[in-house]
């Protein structure tokens, strides 16, 4: 038959086997001066902070966490219960919810409408800054004191305390023909950046707007070329060879001018952003 007693845990350790043992109290019928195994509810695994001392360095009665003793014979262990200095630190809980707790301010807890909020603090007390995130059966909620994040079914939101926010959700209300816009996105901040080997902009079906519109400007400086092309050698013709006495100035111009032209369409028209990547 196990005898139960309640006490105080006044230390803990693993020994060399690596199992968790607690010293309680020595309070009870028979004092108790070595240390029993712990035991957990299963699925949780807890070990009590040292408790408070007075002055001399003696544990405080009602200063740490309270134990459940058990004694079967010879055998002797110990179950964890609450720590008062932690539960102080709770939100007071309504009928039929549940909480897990830590011990500096932090908890799970399952909320009676459904909700699940995972809680902690920007310096594990009570008077630090609130960051927590919550799922509940309409959406999910990150937040912070540098931003906040929302996930529900008025789409997803993303806004951070320097001002650089993401958008991303449902449209409608459109008039003809932009009724057929069902939904949108949109990147807000001092700067943006896209880095990837391959970039493509447009409807996901048919040919792609790839970056800096490049299907039409490679074309349009393809036609410039093959105008400059065709002038240049009519200069060329003009001037003869190029430098004579005979050959009008202007000429002589009008060719170096069209020369230098056609040299950087042609290298242009190489480093058109994404320009390789159009089908």
């Amino acid at each position: 038959m196990i005898q139960w007693e309640l006490g105080q845990v006044n230390l803990t350790e693993y020994d060399d086997e690596d199992v968790l043992r607690a010293q309680p109290d020595g309070l009870g019928e028979e004092p108790r001066v070595g240390s029993y195994q712990v035991h957990h509810l299963l699925g949780v695994l807890t070990r009590p902070s040292d408790p408070e001392v007075d002055g001399d360095g003696n544990p405080v009665e009602g200063g740490g966490t309270l134990a459940l003793i058990g004694r079967d014979g010879t055998d002797t262990f110990i179950i964890p219960l609450g720590d008062p200095r932690d539960l102080a630190k709770l939100p007071t809980a309504k009928k039929g919810e549940r909480v897990l707790y830590g011990p500096a301010a932090n908890f799970v807890r399952c909320h009676d409408d459904g909700r699940v909020t995972m809680f902690t603090s920007t310096d594990g007390t009570l008077d630090g800054k609130s960051v927590f995130a919550q799922v509940a059966p309409d959406g999910f909620t990150f937040f912070a004191p540098w931003g906040k994040l929302t996930f529900d079914n008025n789409g997803f939101h993303m806004v951070h305390s320097s001002g650089a926010r993401m958008d991303a959700g449902a449209i409608g209300g459109l008039p003809a023909p932009l009724d057929a816009l069902g939904s949108y996105i949109k990147l807000a901040g001092a700067m943006a950046q896209i880095e990837a080997s391959t970039v493509a902009l447009g409807a996901a079906s048919g040919t792609p707007d790839a970056a800096a519109k490049s299907t039409p400007l490679l074309a349009a400086l393809t036609a410039i070329g093959t105008a400059l092309t065709a002038l240049q050698a009519t200069c060329a013709a003009l001037v003869g060879t190029g430098t004579g006495p005979g050959a009008p100035p202007a000429v002589i111009t009008s060719a170096a001018a069209v020369t230098t032209a056609t040299g950087s369409i042609g290298t242009a028209s190489a480093t058109v952003p994404s320009s390789t990547t159009v089908t």
